[in-house]
């Protein structure tokens, strides 16, 4: 089976990252390769399940 890592190095604190990313229902808003996004069940779009 072939796997695939890939990894980066953000130039950014974490706080300043995930207050980027963390509404995962806005990702169409600043990813250009998502065109839609929605969150399933009426949850709220910034919650992690855990």
């Amino acid at each position: 089976m072939i796997r695939v890592y890939v990894s980066s190095v953000i130039d950014a604190s974490a706080d300043t990252v995930w207050a980027r990313i963390r509404d995962f229902n806005a990702l169409p808003l600043w990813h250009p390769a998502i065109a839609d996004s929605r969150i399933e069940n009426q949850e709220p779009s910034d919650r992690v399940a855990g």
